[in-house]
This record gives structure tokens, C-alpha cells and sequence, in this order.
């Protein structure tokens, strides 16, 4: 009996860093399919980037999982779900593992070493993987390479350009690649350093990403220590452990978008507001995402009747804008065009209802504002809510890697009715996402707008109540 008992034991791992471990090795389990067996399953291998597969070593060795990767529409089906509720569990298994818990070496190290390790998966990965990079190349060689303004001249303008054919061809005819001009910079840069060939291109661009990845995860760290000190673990959890973060934030721009949002709170937190405002701006001018943070930076002021503080602001945001727009200037009508980004595609609700979640989210920027006393803790909560707000109900369906600064601001946040809802509202895009990308309907059930929306409404819902009585039941910041 008690040889038995012992069995258990060392088949069991009894400490909390033994649970961790087991729970790390569910994060990685998901990546690595992620990385190296999904993407040759046939939705994947129908991109032009499937002819790179045999051009790197690693690449063309994994083409010996041949036999572990599913082949039929239903058994693709089951491994991405599958796989993708893997993800959701570990998240969630790792976040109670280490709420409230000591960020010892230890524990930081299995955490950060996950992580890390999962974004090298994700910056070797197949080419199959996703397909944005290779249109972020195509635009940045407009400028880099033909001498044009990608703000407003198309990759497709350049039919012989060798990285047009892996390019989406959704994206081929769109200047800047629904970018704004900070992204245009860098990508112009990096797109001249890669030169023409696609695989090196690749590496370079999700070399760039690991390193605001990396930055991301230092930022969450920093800020915690000096706002909940007895959240830094589960705030690398929280962003690390997020299978959005772990399966996207290599591969799309929303990365960097990420790392001056958080950059934006550190600078608070120092008490240097300005160069804060500065930082978010620039956040801003990667893509319209984080506007409403802007929003609420200056609206505070303005509610406050401080006006020469919002003046301030305002002109910092707006030397910031004229320095990124410079070097690709097109007149006044490109800052219109993008501008109309922010109405296209922005929720799965039919028209009618549209002007209510658009009258709903001001009202909730206005409360915000009220709300934010300029504290570093304060406005990382608040803008955390409206992430969450702008991630339920306004994203386009299934875009999960939009989701990627709200998931690092919720991080900070040290809140754990945020994590809740961040956790849920992460797990349904993400699966969104997963099924979109490998073509899996959901066959006689509800249109997946339907069951997004009324996920994603019921989260907001949550945690805007919830949040709500806390604040009648207590005059203090939880």
C-alpha cells in the first residue's frame, strides 16, 4: 500500500513550482503544434508561402511530421479546438497557480522561460503560419525599394516585386496596409535591410516582434513591482501565458502597438506625463486601436476643467503626429482616409444597433475620464476597461491579435475581476480565430457573429457591473 501511495507521489508533482511546471508544459505542447505541424495541414498549405517550406533546414525537416498531422476536415477540426481549449486551460490553470503567489526566481524563471520559449517556436515557425508579415514586406518595399509613397501607392503597382506572391491577395491593392505612418517608417526600414528574399524578410520581421515581445514582458514586470507587487507573477501569466500573445504577437505589428502602451504607463508611473502622452501617441500612430486611450489621457483634463494641462497634452500628441507623418506626407486627404478606418468592419451587430455601442462607448470614455485621477494604477485599470469594451463589441469578428494591447494592459492592471474578463474575452476570439484561419464551420449552430457577440456581451456586461458595486461598496481603488 504505501509503495503504491509513493508511486503516486512521484508521478504527482506535490509543490506548487511542480504544478507550474506540469501547467508550462501545457502552454508549450499547443505552440509547438502551432508552429510546426498545423501549418502543414492543407487550409495552410494552399498560401504562396508554402513554396518556402523546403528553403530553410529546419522547415523542410518538419515535413517528416507528415504522419502527425491531421488530414481530413474533421480531424483538423478536432485538433485545432482541441488544442485551442489546451491553451485556454493552461492560461487559466497558471493564472491561479500564481495569483497573490511571491514572484521568487523560480517561479519567475518557469514563467518567463515558457514564454520565451514559445516565442522562439513562433519566430522559426513555418511560413504557413500566417501571411501579414510577407504584406508588411510588400509595403515597406514601395518606399524602400521603388521609391514610392506606400500611404498612397499599392504593393500591387509593382506586379514583379518578388514578394508580391506571398502576399494576401486581399492586401495587395491596399496602401499601407491599413497602417498608420509610424509602421510605414520602420517597415521601409526593415523592408531595405531584408532585400528581396522572402525567407530572410520573414526572420527579420518576426525578430523585430520577439524583441517587443520580450520588451512587453520586461514592461508588464517593471510596472507591477512599483503598482501590486503581489501580482507580478500572475501579471506574466496573465500576458506570457495568453495563447493570443503566445500565437500572434510574433507575426503582427500589434506587438509594438502594445509596447508604447505600456511604455505610456511606466512613464505615468514616473510622473513624466508628458513624455507619457508622447509614447501613447505614438502607440496611436501604429494603428487607430488605442485612440480612445488618447481619448481618455487628454479627457481627464478636460472634465477637470484643466485646460491648459489638455492643451498640453494635445500638443505634444500633435508634434509627435507631424514628426511620423513627415517622411510620407500625402496631404491632408491621407489622415482623412485613415481616419475612416475607424468605421469600417468594427462589430458583427447589424447597422441599426451600431450607433448605440458607438453612443455606449463614449459615454463609458466620459466615465473613464471622471474616473482616471492621473495615477499610474488608476489609468491602467480604466484603460483597461475600455479595451475590453472596444474587444467585446467593436473588433471585427475573429481578429483575436487585436485584442493584444488589452490583454497587456489587463496584465498591469492588477485587477482580478479584469483578468477574469479579459481570460473569457480572450478565449472566445482566440477560438474565433483558430476556426476562421483553418476554414472550420460550425455547422448548424449559431453564426459565429451571433455567439461572439453574445459572449463578448456578457463579459463587458460582467465586468462593468461588477466593477460598478465595487466602487458603491468601497471608496477605495481595488
Amino acid at each position: 500500500m504505501g509503495s503504491g501511495r509513493d508511486g503516486i507521489r512521484r508521478l504527482v508533482p506535490p509543490t506548487h513550482v511542480g504544478w507550474l511546471v506540469v501547467a508550462a508544459g501545457f502552454v508549450l505542447a499547443p505552440v509547438l503544434a502551432g508552429a510546426f505541424i498545423l501549418p502543414l495541414t492543407q487550409p495552410r498549405l494552399e498560401l504562396g508561402a508554402s513554396a518556402l517550406v523546403r528553403t530553410n533546414a529546419l522547415w523542410s525537416w518538419t515535413t517528416h511530421l507528415a504522419p502527425l498531422v491531421p488530414e481530413s476536415p474533421r480531424t483538423v477540426a478536432v485538433a485545432v479546438l482541441g488544442l485551442s481549449l489546451i491553451s485556454v486551460l493552461a492560461l487559466v490553470a497558471g493564472v491561479a497557480l500564481t495569483w497573490g503567489r511571491a514572484a521568487t526566481r523560480g517561479r519567475v524563471a518557469i514563467v518567463t522561460g515558457t514564454t520565451v520559449l514559445a516565442w522562439s517556436a513562433m519566430m522559426l515557425a513555418l511560413p504557413t503560419l500566417d501571411s501579414d508579415i510577407f504584406s508588411y514586406i510588400a509595403d515597406g518595399r514601395v518606399a524602400a525599394v521603388h521609391g514610392a509613397n506606400p500611404e498612397v501607392v499599392a504593393p500591387i503597382a509593382f506586379p514583379d516585386d518578388p514578394i508580391l506572391p506571398f502576399t494576401s491577395p486581399q492586401y495587395r491593392g491596399i496602401p499601407g496596409d491599413n497602417k498608420l505612418p509610424l509602421w510605414t517608417n520602420i517597415t521601409a526600414i526593415l523592408a531595405g535591410v531584408a532585400g528581396p528574399d522572402p525567407t530572410t524578410g520573414l526572420l527579420l520581421y518576426r525578430g523585430l516582434f520577439l524583441a517587443g515581445s520580450l520588451a512587453n514582458l520586461t514592461l508588464v514586470a517593471l510596472f507591477l513591482r512599483r503598482t501590486r507587487p503581489d501580482v507580478v507573477l500572475a501579471g506574466l501569466v496573465l500576458f506570457g501565458w495568453n495563447p493570443i500573445v503566445l500565437m500572434t504577437s510574433v507575426s503582427k505589428v500589434d506587438t509594438l502597438m502594445a509596447t508604447f502602451a505600456l511604455l505610456s504607463l511606466i512613464l505615468l508611473a514616473d510622473g513624466r506625463r508628458r513624455m507619457a502622452t508622447g509614447a501613447l501617441a505614438l502607440s496611436v500612430l501604429i494603428k487607430l486601436i488605442t485612440l480612445p486611450l488618447l481619448a481618455v489621457r487628454v479627457g481627464r483634463s478636460v472634465v477637470r476643467g484643466h485646460w491648459r494641462e489638455a492643451g498640453a497634452d494635445t500638443l505634444v500628441a500633435v508634434i509627435v503626429a507631424a514628426i511620423v507623418y513627415a517622411p510620407f506626407w500625402a496631404g491632408p486627404q491621407e489622415v482623412a482616409g485613415q481616419v475612416t478606418l475607424l468605421g469600417g468592419g468594427r462589430t458583427v451587430l447589424p447597422d441599426l444597433i451600431r450607433p448605440v455601442l458607438d453612443l455606449g462607448f463614449v459615454g463609458l470614455l466620459f466615465a473613464v475620464s471622471r474616473w482616471d485621477d492621473g495615477s499610474a494604477r488608476r489609468t491602467a485599470i480604466g484603460w483597461s476597461i475600455v479595451m475590453l469594451f472596444f474587444g467585446g463589441l467593436l473588433t471585427t469578428l475573429g481578429l483575436s491579435w487585436y485584442l493584444i494591447t488589452m490583454v497587456a494592459l489587463i496584465a498591469v492592471a492588477g485587477d482580478g475581476l479584469l483578468a477574469a474578463g479579459g481570460i473569457g474575452l480572450s478565449a472566445v476570439s482566440f477560438i474565433v480565430d483558430r476556426l476562421d484561419r483553418f476554414e472550420i464551420g460550425l455547422g448548424g449552430a449559431l453564426p459565429g457573429s451571433i455567439l461572439y457577440l453574445a459572449a463578448g456581451g456578457l463579459i463587458v456586461a460582467t465586468v462593468l457591473v461588477g466593477r460598478a458595486r465595487r466602487r458603491t461598496g468601497s471608496s477605495t481603488v481595488t
